[in-house]
C-alpha cells in the first residue's frame, strides 16, 4: 500500500514538516514521486519511521540513526521506561483501563498504586513509563487519539495533585529552573513530569503554562531571569518557529521533547541553546553541567 506524506505523518506522529527535513538533510529514507511530484511511501518506510521515532524518543539522535541506516546496519534496541516489576501487573491494568476510558476502574488502580509506592518512586515507577507507553502505542497504531487525550488528560491531572500535594522545601535553591511549552504545545505531561522530577530533585523549579506564545515567554524569561529556560516541544517544526524568539532570552536555555530530539543537534542552534537529552534521574546530571557552562567566565 502507498501513502501520501499526510497520512505518513498521521501513522508515525511524525509531521510532514520534520519527515522532509530528514529526508533533505540525512537521506537515510527516499520516498518514490508520483507523477505530479507528491512523495509516496510504502509500508517498510512506514514501519522504519516508526522505528526511528521509538529510538528518537528514547533519547538516541538522529544524525547517528540515519547514519545506521545508510550503512546497513542494525538499528539499536529501543529503550523506553518499563513498569516496576514490583508494580507491573497494576500498572497495566491501570493503562487497559483507560484504553477503554473506564475512569472508575482506572481512579481505583491509580489510588491503590499511590497507597503502595512511596512518592519519590512514583515518578519513575509508574508515571515515566505510562506517558512513554502511551505515546509508542499511539505511535504504532495500538491506540487512537481519543484514547491517547484521555489517558493524556488522566495522567495531567494526577501529576498537578502529585505537584500540589508535595512538601515546601525548607530553603529554596537561588538558581531558578524556568518551564514552559509554546503555542501550539497542548500536551502536558511530558513537561509537568520533568517539573515534578526537578522538584523531587531539590530544584527550584517554575512552570509557567502551556501554548505561551514565544514572544511572551521571552518577555517572562527575561524579567524573571532563571538560571536557566526549558522549553518542551512535540515536534521540530514548532522549535524550528520559537527559535528567532527564544534566542533573544537573555539566560541559558534548554529544549527538551520529542521536538527537541529530532531537531538535528546542538550544533546547529545559537550557543546559549541546548538540547536535553535526558529525562529522569538522569536529567540532574545534565542541568548541573549547564548551570556550571553558564557560569563560566
Amino acid at each position: 500500500m502507498n501513502y501520501t506524506i499526510e497520512t505518513v505523518a498521521r501513522l508515525t506522529g511524525i509531521s510532514s514538516f520534520t519527515l522532509r527535513n530528514w529526508e533533505k538533510r540525512y537521506d537515510f529514507l527516499k520516498p518514490k514521486r508520483m507523477d505530479n511530484g507528491f512523495r509516496t511511501y510504502d509500508n517498510s518506510h512506514v514501519e522504519l519511521l516508526k522505528r526511528v521515532f521509538d529510538l528518537v524518543r528514547s533519547g538516541a539522535k538522529i544524525g547517528a540513526l540515519a547514519d545506521t541506516i545508510k550503512k546497513g546496519r542494525q538499528l539499536p534496541e529501543i529503550r523506553i521506561p518499563e513498569f516496576s516489576s514490583e508494580i507491573f501487573n497494576e500498572a497495566q491494568a491501570l493503562y487497559t483501563a483507560l484504553l477503554q476510558y473506564d475512569k472508575p476502574k482506572a481512579e481505583q488502580l491509580h489510588n491503590e498504586l499511590i497507597a503502595r509506592v512511596h512518592s519519590r518512586n512514583i515518578l519513575d515507577y509508574l508515571y515515566a513509563p505510562l506517558i512513554a507507553k502511551i505515546g509508542k502505542n499511539w505511535n504504532e497504531d495500538s491506540s487512537n487519539s481519543a484514547q491517547e487525550y484521555f489517558a493524556s488528560s488522566f495522567i495531567r491531572f494526577k501529576l498537578i495533585r502529585y505537584l500540589e500535594n508535595q512538601e515546601a522545601p525548607s530553603s529554596v535553591p537561588t538558581q531558578q529552573i524556568l518551564l514552559a511549552s509554546t503555542s501550539g504545545e497542548l500536551h502536558e505531561p511530558e513537561v509537568l513530569l520533568l517539573l515534578a522530577t526537578l522538584r523531587v530533585q531539590g530544584w527550584n523549579a517554575l512552570y509557567l503554562g502551556s501554548g505561551i506564545p514565544a514572544d511572551d515567554l521571552v518577555r517572562a524569561a527575561n524579567t524573571l531571569r532563571p538560571s536557566i529556560v526549558c522549553v518542551s516541544f512535540r515536534d521540530s517544526h514548532s522549535v524550528q518557529i520559537a527559535l528567532p524568539a527564544l534566542v533573544r532570552i537573555h539566560t541559558r536555555v534548554a529544549i527538551t521533547g520529542f521536538g527537541a530530539l529530532t531537531y538535528d543537534s546542538d550544533d546547529s542552534l545559537s550557543p546559549q541553546i541546548s538540547i536535553l537529552k535526558n529525562s529522569g534521574k538522569e536529567i540532574e546530571t545534565e542541568l548541573s553541567a549547564l548551570l556550571a557552562g553558564s557560569n563560566q567566565p
